[in-house]
């Protein structure tokens, strides 16, 4: 009860983190969609808002340097010509003091009105009015730039066309110390909380201004409201669903692992035999000890699962024992018989570093009274172990008269280190060499690299040999190699395999005798 109130507390909790998670990551995205957006509309104003100042300042220098100073019919003409060239430009005019005289457009102007004081100067020396009012007969209201005795109005209809309101953002083109306002847009920035706001600026190059844009629907409020809670209830189910499946895998896991403790404790692991077999008299020479579990609940657990977690549970050291005590109980009666069978004992990191499981095995060995050289210890590529410690443990071993095969030979990256520094006797060469030999492209690669290990004067086994294609293909290489594969043996229980080799000299007499030599040989070249 307790247990199922936990787990719904946790599904509760994953729920709650999930939808955080969502509207957050659905948040953050959206606005980063956003902010590009408003980025790229901002980058497209100020291209244009800089060709429009650009004008402005242009239209009025060509006018100072005509020297254009009286508002006479022939200068009001030349600057009528000086303003079609520049279309962002609506008038150009004359201006003596504080009085606008003339314009292209009006001519000179009846009501001379008085001109504001000016908005502020830029680094350049233009005046800059904003708006001005009352300036012409009719109630124009555009901004005008002066330098000198000239000013220049900026064209209504193309800001018109170019500062053009959008329904997602507002906008505004102000200084670049946001103290003066040229443009603002129709929906001007209201007081929204810092969530719910999200704004971009954006400054010229080329001039004193900048576009500020406004977001007052930021991230996922942007959305229509029946859309927003959809995706609250699908990031609710989401993290229900991933809370449920992560609280199920918590609690099979604990199982698990009390299981595997109670299953080591009883000794309910036990060992199964893959036979080693020569390649061309096809008797059995060895065989290699395999880790078995079978759990009354989970069924057969592969030991890809199981030690890890007895590492992780420090219970490694007692399924390293136990395979050594085992595996000799289980097979004594056969070793005995023929002192030239060998059993192989997969390593680990664990045994090489514990100078206590050689003198274990040591102990086993004399318990049982088997030879030494009757125990082969396979050192896979895979054991991530300095090369130097690696090759102390080979020696170590060798010097208590057991055998050291390097197995799962030419998947890791240390091969040459391998050959050249740790004292073997035996490499099995994985089964990509066999795969190798069945593609053209490949074979004379692999056949290369067999010969050169071959000059090595090691026994060879080949792993995972499948076909009677195989092992022709052995068989033509190497006639001494031995081979490991279902072509010939799956692994078997240990009764299973003594009924086979018991079988098999009762056959056979001279079966004790070839495998006798075969196993002379692979001694003698190793």
């Amino acid at each position: 009860m307790l247990k199922s109130v936990a787990g719904n507390q946790r599904i509760y909790l994953g729920s709650f983190i999930s939808l955080l998670l969502f509207l957050l990551a659905g948040h953050y995205s959206t606005l980063a969609f956003q902010e590009k957006k408003q980025l790229a509309f901002s980058k497209s104003i100020l291209i244009k808002s800089d060709e429009v100042t650009l004008q402005l300042a242009t239209s009025l220098r060509d006018v100072n340097q005509a020297g254009l100073i009286e508002c006479d019919k022939p200068t009001i003409d030349k600057i009528r010509i000086i303003a079609s060239n520049y279309p962002y430009v609506d008038d150009i005019g004359l201006a003596e003091g504080d009085k606008l005289i003339c314009t292209a457009n009006w001519g000179i102007l009846e009501k001379q009105s008085r001109l504001p004081r000016h908005d502020f100067i830029t680094a350049s020396g233009f005046e800059v009015y904003l708006k001005p009012r009352d300036l012409f007969p009719s109630r124009l209201i555009r901004n005008m730039t002066r330098l000198g005795n000239v000013v220049a109005f900026s064209s209504r209809l193309r800001a018109e066309q170019i500062y053009k309101d959008t329904a997602d953002f507002s906008y505004e083109l102000v200084t670049r110390n946001g103290e003066h306002k040229f443009i603002s847009s129709a929906g001007s920035p209201a007081a929204s909380t810092p969530l719910s706001t999200f704004s971009t600026r954006l400054c010229s190059d080329a001039f004193d201004y900048c576009i500020v844009t406004y977001n007052d629907r930021a991230g996922i409020l942007a959305y229509h409201p029946l859309l927003i809670t959809l995706y609250c209830i699908i990031a609710i189910c989401f993290g229900g669903l991933i809370a449920f499946s992560v609280t199920s895998y918590q609690e099979e896991k604990r199982s698990l692992e009390f299981r595997l403790i109670r299953a080591i404790k009883r000794e309910e692991l036990y060992l199964e035999y893959q036979p080693v077999v020569h390649a061309v008299q096809h008797h059995i020479v060895g065989v290699e000890a395999l880790l078995r579990w079978k759990d009354e609940l989970y069924g057969q657990v592969s030991p890809e699962l199981f030690i890890p977690i007895a590492t992780k549970l420090a219970l490694y050291k007692n399924i390293s024992f136990f395979i050594a005590h085992r595996a000799l109980d289980d097979l004594q009666h056969l070793l005995k018989q023929d002192s030239n069978l060998m059993v192989s004992l997969n390593v680990s990191n664990y045994e090489i570093n514990k100078p206590e499981y050689l003198d274990y095995l040591h102990k086993q060995v004399i318990l049982h009274d088997i030879k030494p050289h009757q125990i082969k210890l396979e050192i896979t590529e895979r054991i991530n172990e300095y090369h130097q410690k690696i090759s102390a443990f080979a020696a170590d071993a060798r010097k208590k008269g057991f055998k050291v095969s390097l197995d799962d030979f030419g998947t890791g990256a240390s091969n040459i280190v391998w050959l050249t520094s740790i004292d073997f006797d035996e490499i099995k060469l994985d089964k990509i060499f066999i795969h190798g030999l069945h593609e053209e492209l490949k074979r004379d690669l692999f056949i290369s690299m067999l010969n050169g290990i071959a000059k090595l004067n090691k026994q060879l086994v080949f792993e995972g040999v499948e076909s009677p294609h195989e092992l022709r293909l052995i068989e033509s290489f190497d006639k001494h190699a031995f081979i490991q594969g279902w072509l010939f043996y799956k692994a078997l229980p240990a009764a299973r395999l003594t009924h086979i080799i018991t079988e098999k000299r009762a056959s056979s007499p001279t079966a004790l005798a070839a495998t006798s030599d075969s196993t002379h040989h692979g001694a003698a070249t190793g």
